[in-house]
């Protein structure tokens, strides 16, 4: 169940008028800030990704292997 308050105000995003294919860009565009992004000085999390990915790799390759997969992805 939702409340009757408005998360996007009218006008935030992009609408398109589907009858005549404009679209009518959203306040966002002009209002939006990007954050400032800066180096942690540590890259711990990128190795742990990829310390995961290939522990996910070698279970689906292997032990949690269905029957169907290589079917799939070939």
């Amino acid at each position: 169940m939702t409340s009757g308050i408005t998360y996007l105000g009218s006008g935030t995003v992009d609408v398109e008028d589907e009858n005549k294919g404009e679209i009518f860009e959203g306040t966002w565009r002009r209002d939006f800030l990007m954050p400032s992004i800066v180096n942690t000085g540590s890259n711990h999390s990128a190795r742990q990704a990829r310390e995961l990915r290939e522990r996910y790799k070698h279970y689906f390759t292997h032990e949690g292997a269905v029957p169907w997969q290589d079917r799939m992805i070939y």
